[in-house]
């Protein structure tokens, strides 16, 4: 079963997504009553002091000094905790049969590799749904978190607030007061109200020569594979946030809310959560992980197949991502594959004919059908080496072979130096081989004379018997079978290798 990684800037709707998709695929597999398919939803790090759904009254939030959402990711060390954390969980949880959804914001493309790398090796295939929505909107829908929570007075006015009446940075150090562990990436697009800053001097001269004006349509012109390529509503990008005059964040959302019910989307599967549904983040945190999104990108191959939700959409696109974790078998294509598919077609329309036309002349009445089509059975193919199956093996052989021979050798050694025959001078020596629920088996042997009888010859001897025997034994015929017949036989082996080397 495939990995499905949920990714997206904070704020953007990730968990709910998330969740409508769990609720969504668990009641597809209750519908097929596939008992070996199941869902496991792994929520991100920062969401497990985030309010139950079932109450939200009774919830005691911690205070925002020590809120998780800024903990983890205003640390390097804290972050890289949760990451290893998530990726533990994800690796202990992927399989063939587990359909595994990562809730995080795996906002780093390298993370997201490691990921896909890790559902390659379990032998199974990864999937990226991208929440995109707009900074603004993100900015607003904290902004209603703050203030459900009652935490919009905890963080300071005017500069640490983004978008506020005072304005953005200006001057040498445009970053602000972020920290130094958070400036991994800075796109074009990521600082709404403020000019890009790049590293090349060229691009800087370009700056004081084009003037702000012309900057603004080369920057239009090359925003193709940033974050704006993702915005869905054609929103004017000079547009601020609220302002004193205007309304507060928490009723801007629900005046979008409610003018999103007369368009004609789809109903949604499940209710928009609600502003004190988590946790919000402070605006400095805020910040800093809407500059260090790296969004995915439909040409990189561990973020491939993506789906992006714009914040419209009602619900994913669940047939789609259904389809592409659930592939249909796909036909064959190899030359020699489509020709044994047509053989196979040709044969069976050959049988339905032959199949009709016997039948149209049982019922007409017709003599002359074939003896062999009237339900007689067609004789047999003659058997031959090729078709007969080998008798199986018993599963003793090999130790009922191995036990024997050795015990004949340990006789035939002791009965020749008790008859004064193992030192050349020959002689005839009688040995007795006991068999299990049987009575012993007594065989005489002549020793020519000349042959010193020792354990290394006989032990050469005793193994070029079993090599014979095991080849018998591992095809399943021409092995000798049994204690008795295999001392038998060995004797013979023993006494015809003698006289030949004499």
């Amino acid at each position: 079963m495939p990995l499905i990684i949920i990714t997206g800037t904070p704020c953007s709707g990730k968990s709910h997504r998330a969740h409508q998709i769990a609720k969504e695929f668990e009641s597809r597999i209750n519908a097929s009553n596939d008992s070996k398919r199941t869902v496991v939803y792994l929520p991100s790090q920062h969401a497990s002091l985030d309010p139950p759904d079932e109450d939200t009254l009774s919830y005691n939030p911690p205070p925002p000094s020590s809120n998780p959402r800024d903990t983890i990711y205003d640390l390097a060390r804290l972050e890289k905790t949760a990451r290893a954390e998530e990726f533990s969980a994800v690796k202990r949880a992927v399989s063939k049969n587990v359909v595994v959804i990562a809730d995080a914001p795996n906002y780093i493309k390298g993370f997201r590799y490691q990921l896909f790398c890790e559902a390659k090796a379990a032998g199974t295939r990864s999937i990226v749904v991208h929440t995109a929505a707009r900074e603004d909107e993100c900015v607003a829908w904290n902004n209603a978190r703050l203030e459900a929570w009652g935490w919009q007075t905890a963080f300071t006015e005017g500069e640490d607030r983004i978008g506020s009446v005072t304005g953005p940075k200006t001057g040498k150090d445009v970053l602000g007061d972020l920290h130094p562990e958070s400036h991994t990436a800075i796109y074009g697009d990521t600082m709404l109200h403020e000019a890009s800053r790049s590293r090349s001097s060229s691009v800087s001269a370009a700056i004081s020569d084009e003037g702000e004006e012309q900057l603004r349509r080369k920057r239009q012109a090359d925003d193709t594979m940033t974050l704006k390529s993702l915005y869905i509503s054609d929103k004017d990008e000079n547009s601020t946030l609220p302002t004193k005059n205007e309304p507060t964040a928490l009723e801007s959302i629900q005046k979008q809310s409610a003018s999103s019910k007369s368009t004609s989307y789809p109903p949604p599967s499940s209710a928009p959560p609600s502003p004190k549904a988590s946790l919000p983040y402070s605006p400095t945190s805020l910040k800093s992980l809407l500059m260090r999104y790296e969004p995915p990108s439909p040409f990189s191959r561990w973020d491939t197949p993506l789906f992006t939700i714009p914040p419209t959409d009602s619900h994913p696109p669940y047939d789609a991502i259904w389809s592409a974790i659930f592939p249909a078998a796909t036909k064959p294509t190899s030359k020699k594959a489509l020709q044994r598919e047509r053989q196979e077609e040709e044969h069976a329309r050959k049988l339905q004919r032959e199949a009709e036309a016997q039948a149209k002349q049982i019922q007409n009445g017709d003599s002359t059908v074939p003896p062999t089509k009237q339900g007689q059975q067609v004789e047999s193919v003659r058997q031959h080496a090729a078709t007969i199956l080998p008798t199986a093996t018993a599963p003793n052989a090999l130790q009922v072979l191995e036990s024997t021979t050795g015990e004949i050798v340990k006789l035939v050694l002791s009965s020749a130096r008790a008859a004064g025959a193992a030192d050349g001078d020959g002689g005839t020596i009688t040995i007795s081989v006991p068999i299990p629920g049987e009575a012993a088996m007594d065989m005489e042997l002549e020793v020519p004379e000349g042959l010193s009888l020792s354990q290394p010859p006989l032990q050469r001897l005793r193994r070029k018997y079993t090599q014979i025997q095991r080849g018998g034994i591992a095809h399943g015929q021409g092995y000798t079978q049994g204690r008795r017949n295999i001392a038998e036989s060995f004797a013979q082996f023993l006494q015809a290798e003698w006289e030949n080397s004499t």
